[in-house]
């Protein structure tokens, strides 16, 4: 699946952009700005959806080559598209000194829509998308039921989110039997389970309406005990292979 995002104040262009990609199979659009973003909201944007390719307005030139090289910067591989209601050999010209190689005007013709995007995958391929990482990530895994694991990963976490200048996330995978919600009396909050389910429309408004507040910690607690439930992989981690064009 093809991970796309829209950025651009042209509402009519947007609409009609929106349902050109509906109509193409392996194509996703995990979300859709209406203006410009700053640096800050950028950033957010960026690690949020982490979108492999973004079709980018080009309304104001001067703003719009701006946010492609911070998009450059801070995501480096993330495929660029301009897009505009109309396209002169001065703003196209504009455009490929600023790095991007696709450009797309209405009417958005399906086979011309679909022959970007291969080259964009194609693209993609040979340069994947580089998300900044952290290895501040630690995994409490039990030998068997019934040996701490859980007290311990709550008091660590605990510990931690005291620290000064520290965010702190604590999450239940334990989908049968969790108890950190029980162990921080955390009562009819939403969980792991929600969060999976709203993966496709994550965004920093979202999510923290989804995890709860234990003091400095945030909490995504299991859910309810639910003997067998899974979580698709798929619900979980951004997918980087590519459907076919349809």
């Amino acid at each position: 699946m093809l991970r796309t995002a829209i950025v651009s104040c042209d509402e009519l262009l947007v609409a009609r952009l929106t349902e050109a990609l509906g109509e193409i199979k392996g194509v996703a659009v995990v979300r859709t700005l209406n203006q410009l973003p700053n640096m800050v909201d950028l950033v957010r944007f960026l690690r949020a959806a982490a979108p492999q390719a973004i079709f980018l307005g080009f309304d104001s030139v001067p703003e719009s080559l701006e946010v492609a090289q911070r998009i450059q910067t801070q995501s480096p591989g993330t495929q660029i598209v301009a897009v505009n209601q109309t396209c002169d050999k001065k703003l196209l010209l504009e455009t490929m000194r600023g790095g991007i190689r696709e450009f797309l005007t209405p009417p958005f013709e399906l086979q011309v829509v679909m022959e970007t995007l291969r080259r964009v995958s194609e693209r993609l391929e040979r340069e994947p998308l580089s998300i900044d990482q952290s290895d501040c990530v630690f995994a409490f895994l039990p030998a068997k039921p019934g040996v701490g694991a859980t007290t311990l990963a709550v008091n660590t976490s605990l510990a931690l989110a005291r620290q000064a200048d520290t965010n702190v996330l604590l999450i239940d995978f334990d989908l049968t039997c969790g108890i950190v919600g029980f162990a921080l009396q955390i009562d009819g909050a939403y969980c792991l389970v929600d969060a999976a389910e709203s993966a496709f429309s994550m965004d920093e408004d979202l999510w923290p309406k989804l995890v709860s507040n234990v003091g400095k910690l945030d909490v995504l607690p299991a859910g309810k005990f639910n003997p067998g439930f899974r979580i698709e992989h798929g619900q979980v981690a951004h997918d980087d292979r590519f459907g076919e064009w349809a």
